[in-house]
């Protein structure tokens, strides 16, 4: 815990190793990562790319991290033999959307809007036995902010959820 909290720390200073991010080529290292997790539960991991995907600017380290939490969260989330998601497709209005979606659980309505908070975690008998710090979204939120993007989901309880998030693409030289 104090780890995720010093990592926390660390990327609420803002301070950004800039780069092109190649966005699949993200979302191929969640894969890589995150695969074992998957595989151990069953659950049926599927991609899904636009074409093509503009590159956006920002720190590909911290961004790869903040979607591992959102697809270690849908895994974690997502009872044995369910489905998870991730797409990544430019957007209609210069942005680059990212969506993990899940057959899992879902987030009831009473609970959704304290997601984003620090330590929190949704109470569910569902779920009484995963653990976590409820870093993990706050963590996301605050890389995602970072790089002038955008954070936000769609659940029903029972069901599942998706998060999505918009990230500006990267400006082109002239």
């Amino acid at each position: 815990m104090i780890s995720g909290i010093l990592d926390l720390e660390r990327i609420q200073t803002g301070l950004l190793k800039i780069e092109n991010c190649k966005p699949v080529s993200i979302v191929g290292k969640v894969i890589e990562e995150l695969r074992p997790l998957a595989n151990d539960k069953n659950i049926e991991l599927q991609v899904k790319i636009g074409n093509p995907v503009s590159e956006f600017r920002g720190d590909t380290e911290q961004f790869k991290r903040a979607l591992v939490n959102l697809t270690e969260n849908a895994l974690k989330f997502t009872p044995n033999n369910g489905k998870v998601q991730i797409c990544v497709e430019n957007g209609d209005n210069n942005n680059i959307i990212f969506q993990i979606k899940d057959t899992g659980v879902g987030i009831p309505i009473s609970q959704q809007s304290q997601v984003f908070d620090r330590f929190f975690r949704a109470e569910q008998k569902a779920i009484k036995h995963i653990t976590g710090t409820g870093l993990g979204l706050s963590l996301v939120k605050t890389v995602v902010e970072n790089h002038e993007g955008n954070v936000w989901f769609e659940s029903e309880e029972g069901v599942g959820t998706t998060f999505f998030v918009s990230i500006p693409v990267a400006v082109k030289d002239t």
